[in-house]
């Protein structure tokens, strides 16, 4: 596997569960390539995980070229390859939120419609990904045409008067004679939220208002909500049942403002499902795992369900909400990353690591014995590698300062990769917080401080 494949792939999106294949990160240090076969771990909120990965192999691709002029023609290509993983990623994002939005709308549907299955990675090439894409909108597309359907005849359902209902009636055979909606085939929009002639000048009407008063129903029917609908047919049937020219225009203008204001409103819900589905595509590993989330974050991960399905408006106080939530999901994302990529170094260099829930992990070697293992945990960034021993264990103090080279030198090979890291806190170390120690670094801090000081004369 390529090296741009690898970096961009090697923390897959939210809609990619553990792959069964073996990924072969290259993150070492400049100029080196690194080749590991140990199983990938797939990371909760991974869209996040897979972007901030994506980003850092671009940051460490330019590094690559800048240091090494006779890797500049392979670090371009595994830039294009990655930008290539990175934009096939993005648009299955868009039609997963697609997807997301046709099953929250169709639980408030009175015949639901199945929409196409969730994009799933397992081992997919970019052109498998665009294939699928294109196929998949052409299914997008079907099953919403069904969903607006079942939409216009649920709304042309609802109880209404007697004499709306003749007007519910008049805009159905409409709608049933048009042609099927679609791009380049929208009904004629003769005024706001309606199809159908305006006034002419002078402000005379046509003798009989039925065909303008259809035109507007029927133009507003698929993109209005239900209740606006039952709203409409009423004030049509009242235009219908004025004699007078002026008395009809009254109610024709007022008809025509309320189509328009329930276009609006629908526009907004719209607007506010699509925000929703892409909150929920990216907290979908928070809502996988109930029981580590607060009752605060449960209501607002349920109310965004309700957004999803057009059944409550995003509120500003929802909208912060569901911000802060998927800060602390996206920070979780880079975190694991983080996680995965410094497992990987460390494995790289003989430890073992143990992977833990959250972006913990214990770290052994085979030369430590049962006496001596290490801690690791990442949080916004920043590593806690803590060495552990038991009181009675020998050669302690060597063994833990070999482990924060290590552990420094693992961190420091993110850096060079691009992933940026915060610093490294090993615990037991007299210098403490230990940040970016090298080689030199690493043997300055050791050497006793009266050999810095000038020899005598």
């Amino acid at each position: 596997m390529s090296t741009g494949k690898a970096l961009a792939m090697n923390l897959t999106p939210a809609f990619a569960p553990t792959p069964s294949i073996s990924l072969a990160p290259a993150l070492h240090s400049l100029g080196s390539a690194a080749a590991s076969a140990a199983p990938f771990v797939a990371g909760a909120a991974a869209a996040a995980g897979a972007v901030f990965l994506t980003r850092a192999a671009l940051r460490g691709l330019g590094r690559v070229a800048e240091a090494e002029e006779g890797k500049l023609a392979e670090a371009n290509k595994n830039r294009a390859e990655t930008i290539a993983w990175d934009r096939a990623f993005a648009e299955v994002l868009i039609r997963n939120n697609r997807i997301a939005r046709l099953r929250g709308l169709s639980t408030s549907a009175s015949t639901p419609v199945s929409p196409p299955p969730s994009f799933v990675y397992n081992g997919q090439t970019t052109e498998e990904i665009a294939s699928w894409c294109t196929t998949v909108d052409a299914q997008l597309l079907k099953t919403e045409q069904e969903l607006s359907d079942a939409r216009i005849r649920a709304s042309l359902g609802r109880p209404v008067s007697d004499r709306a209902r003749v007007v519910y009636q008049r805009v159905q055979r409409v709608v049933v004679s048009r042609p099927a909606s679609g791009p380049g085939n929208r009904p004629p929009s003769g005024g706001p939220g309606s199809g159908g002639p305006r006034p002419g000048p002078g402000g005379r009407f046509p003798v009989d208002l039925r065909p303008v008063v259809d035109d507007i129903l029927a133009g507003a029917i698929g993109r209005i909500g239900g209740d606006d609908m039952a709203s409409l047919s009423e004030l049509a049937a009242e235009v219908l049942a004025q004699d007078g020219v002026s008395a009809g225009k009254a109610f024709l203008d007022e008809l025509y403002l309320q189509a328009h204001e329930a276009r609006v409103r629908q526009e907004r819900r719209v607007a506010d499902a699509e925000d929703a589905a892409k909150w929920l595509a990216a907290l979908a590993p928070l809502a996988g795992t109930p029981d580590g989330l607060s009752a605060h974050q449960r209501k607002v991960l349920a109310a965004l369900e309700e957004v999803l399905a057009e059944r409550r408006e995003l509120d500003p106080g929802l909208r912060l909400a569901a911000e802060e939530l998927q800060a602390v999901a996206v920070r979780a994302a880079e975190d694991r990353a983080i996680r995965t990529e410094f497992a990987l170094q460390l494995k790289l260099m003989g430890y073992a690591v143990d992977e833990q829930h959250g972006t913990g992990m214990r770290v052994t070697h085979e030369n430590w014995g049962g006496d001596h293992h290490a801690d690791v945990d990442i949080h916004a960034g920043e590593f806690t590698a803590d060495f552990r021993t038991t009181g009675s264990a020998g050669r302690a103090d060597l063994r833990l300062t070999q482990w924060a080279k290590d552990a420094s030198e693992a961190r420091q090979r993110l850096e060079e990769a691009g992933v940026r890291c915060g610093k490294l806190y090993v615990e037991g170390l007299p210098d403490l917080p230990v940040r970016d120690i090298g080689d030199d670094e690493y043997a300055r801090r050791q050497t006793p401080k009266f050999a810095e000081r000038p020899l005598p004369r």
